[in-house]
Protein backbone atom coordinates (compact mmCIF):
# COMPACT_ATOMS: atom_id res chain seq x y z
CA UNK A 1 0.00 0.00 0.00
CA UNK A 2 2.83 2.41 0.83
CA UNK A 3 4.37 1.67 -2.56
CA UNK A 4 1.12 2.61 -4.35
CA UNK A 5 0.83 5.84 -2.36
CA UNK A 6 4.46 6.70 -3.13
CA UNK A 7 3.95 6.03 -6.86
CA UNK A 8 0.80 8.14 -6.91
CA UNK A 9 2.65 10.95 -5.14
CA UNK A 10 5.48 10.85 -7.66
CA UNK A 11 3.01 10.90 -10.56
CA UNK A 12 1.15 13.84 -9.03
CA UNK A 13 4.32 15.88 -8.55
CA UNK A 14 5.52 15.03 -12.08
CA UNK A 15 2.20 16.08 -13.59
CA UNK A 16 2.39 19.42 -11.77
CA UNK A 17 5.86 20.11 -13.16
CA UNK A 18 4.82 19.11 -16.66
CA UNK A 19 1.69 21.27 -16.58
CA UNK A 20 3.71 24.28 -15.40
CA UNK A 21 6.15 24.19 -18.30
CA UNK A 22 6.71 27.77 -19.50
CA UNK A 23 6.34 26.75 -23.16
CA UNK A 24 2.71 25.80 -22.46
CA UNK A 25 1.89 29.51 -22.57
CA UNK A 26 2.80 29.55 -26.25
CA UNK A 27 0.67 26.73 -27.63
CA UNK A 28 -2.86 26.96 -29.00
CA UNK A 29 -2.42 30.71 -29.22
CA UNK A 30 -3.05 33.37 -31.83
CA UNK A 31 -0.64 36.27 -32.29
CA UNK A 32 -1.80 39.26 -34.38
CA UNK A 33 0.45 41.79 -36.07
CA UNK A 34 -0.06 45.14 -34.39
CA UNK A 35 2.99 47.17 -35.48
CA UNK A 36 5.40 47.28 -38.43
CA UNK A 37 8.61 49.27 -38.18
CA UNK A 38 10.42 49.88 -41.46
CA UNK A 39 14.18 50.00 -41.91
CA UNK A 40 13.78 53.81 -41.96
CA UNK A 41 12.43 53.66 -38.38
CA UNK A 42 8.88 54.67 -39.31
CA UNK A 43 6.30 52.80 -37.23
CA UNK A 44 2.95 51.81 -38.72
CA UNK A 45 0.00 50.54 -36.72
CA UNK A 46 -3.62 49.76 -37.51
CA UNK A 47 -4.89 50.93 -40.89
CA UNK A 48 -1.50 52.35 -41.88
CA UNK A 49 0.05 48.86 -42.08
CA UNK A 50 0.47 47.35 -45.55
CA UNK A 51 -1.24 44.11 -44.49
CA UNK A 52 -2.90 42.27 -41.61
CA UNK A 53 -1.25 39.10 -40.39
CA UNK A 54 -1.40 36.52 -37.62
CA UNK A 55 0.16 33.27 -36.47
CA UNK A 56 -1.60 30.40 -34.73
CA UNK A 57 0.64 28.04 -32.75
CA UNK A 58 -0.88 24.62 -32.06
CA UNK A 59 -0.02 22.17 -29.30
CA UNK A 60 1.08 19.55 -31.86
CA UNK A 61 4.04 21.81 -32.83
CA UNK A 62 2.40 23.04 -36.03
CA UNK A 63 1.53 26.61 -36.95
CA UNK A 64 -0.53 28.60 -39.41
CA UNK A 65 0.49 32.00 -40.81
CA UNK A 66 -2.31 34.08 -42.34
CA UNK A 67 -1.97 37.36 -44.26
CA UNK A 68 -4.57 39.69 -45.77
CA UNK A 69 -3.33 42.64 -47.85
CA UNK A 70 -6.71 44.28 -48.46
CA UNK A 71 -7.29 42.37 -51.68
CA UNK A 72 -6.16 38.79 -51.27
CA UNK A 73 -5.59 36.29 -48.49
CA UNK A 74 -2.67 33.90 -48.19
CA UNK A 75 -2.04 31.12 -45.69
CA UNK A 76 0.82 28.74 -45.12
CA UNK A 77 1.45 26.05 -42.54
CA UNK A 78 4.46 24.37 -41.06
CA UNK A 79 6.09 23.00 -37.94
CA UNK A 80 7.88 24.84 -35.16
CA UNK A 81 10.24 24.25 -32.28
CA UNK A 82 10.97 26.50 -29.33
CA UNK A 83 14.06 27.13 -27.27
CA UNK A 84 14.25 29.12 -24.05
CA UNK A 85 17.27 31.43 -24.08
CA UNK A 86 19.44 32.43 -21.11
CA UNK A 87 17.69 35.82 -20.89
CA UNK A 88 14.28 34.12 -20.56
CA UNK A 89 13.14 34.90 -24.09
CA UNK A 90 11.81 32.09 -26.25
CA UNK A 91 13.03 31.58 -29.81
CA UNK A 92 10.55 30.00 -32.22
CA UNK A 93 12.04 28.32 -35.27
CA UNK A 94 9.33 27.97 -37.91
CA UNK A 95 9.79 25.61 -40.84
CA UNK A 96 7.31 26.39 -43.61
CA UNK A 97 5.86 23.93 -46.09
CA UNK A 98 6.02 26.58 -48.83
CA UNK A 99 8.17 29.66 -49.56
CA UNK A 100 5.07 31.86 -49.57
CA UNK A 101 4.98 34.29 -46.60
CA UNK A 102 8.40 33.39 -45.15
CA UNK A 103 9.88 36.53 -43.57
CA UNK A 104 13.57 35.76 -43.47
CA UNK A 105 16.97 37.08 -44.50
CA UNK A 106 17.69 33.87 -46.36
CA UNK A 107 15.85 32.25 -49.23
CA UNK A 108 14.86 29.10 -47.38
CA UNK A 109 11.79 27.80 -45.56
CA UNK A 110 12.86 28.86 -42.04
CA UNK A 111 11.76 31.93 -40.09
CA UNK A 112 12.65 32.93 -36.52
CA UNK A 113 10.43 34.73 -34.02
CA UNK A 114 11.43 35.87 -30.53
CA UNK A 115 8.97 36.01 -27.62
CA UNK A 116 10.06 38.39 -24.88
CA UNK A 117 7.94 40.28 -22.35
CA UNK A 118 4.64 39.20 -23.97
CA UNK A 119 5.77 40.58 -27.35
CA UNK A 120 6.45 38.31 -30.32
CA UNK A 121 8.69 39.83 -32.99
CA UNK A 122 10.42 38.70 -36.14
CA UNK A 123 14.15 38.82 -36.87
CA UNK A 124 13.86 40.16 -40.41
CA UNK A 125 15.13 43.60 -39.40
CA UNK A 126 18.73 42.37 -39.07
CA UNK A 127 18.89 42.36 -42.88
CA UNK A 128 16.96 45.63 -43.40
CA UNK A 129 13.53 44.02 -43.51
CA UNK A 130 10.66 45.41 -41.48
CA UNK A 131 10.38 44.57 -37.80
CA UNK A 132 6.96 43.14 -37.15
CA UNK A 133 5.54 42.91 -33.64
CA UNK A 134 2.66 40.67 -32.59
CA UNK A 135 0.41 40.59 -29.55
CA UNK A 136 -1.36 37.53 -28.21
CA UNK A 137 -5.11 37.66 -28.77
CA UNK A 138 -6.23 34.20 -27.60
Amino acid sequence: MKKKAYCLGVLLVASIFISCDSDDENVNTKWELFRMIGSNGVSNVGESMEWREYYVFNDDATFLKHRFDGVSTAEVQGAYTTQTESDGSITHELTFTDQNLVGSCESNLVEYLILNNQLLKNTWEICDGPRMEYLRVE
